[in-house]
């Protein structure tokens, strides 16, 4: 049985890698780690709720994965996607991604 959420660091790591993260949070685990041995990061940092919806939709997984890796102000962002004024919009330390659907939208 998979937890009611799980927590993935790295989501740069696993933004091309929805296949095998799918896998993963289809598993009992309550964290997936980012395997590529870097530093924790706290805004490369996302806590999937309802982990085995995430797990059958790949589409929606590989989406939520790449708005929550190159989210503006995100270490893996482009330059260009930084706030006015110069600063980045790294207030929340972590993206929570959820399984509600809107117009056919992941989100939340």
């Amino acid at each position: 049985m998979t937890p009611a959420e799980v927590t993935v660091t790295g989501v740069d790591y696993w933004a091309d890698k929805p296949g095998q993260l799918a896998q993963l949070l289809a598993s009992p685990r309550a964290s997936i780690p980012d395997p590529s041995g870097r530093p924790v990061v706290p805004d490369r940092i996302a806590v999937f709720t309802k982990p085995a919806e995430w797990a059958e939709n790949g589409r929606e997984l590989a989406d939520a994965l790449a708005c929550a890796a190159y989210a503006p102000g995100s270490p893996a962002a482009p330059a260009s996607s930084t706030a006015s004024g110069g600063t980045t919009a790294t207030k929340a330390r972590a993206r929570r991604v959820t399984a509600e659907r809107r117009a056919g939208v992941a989100g939340g």
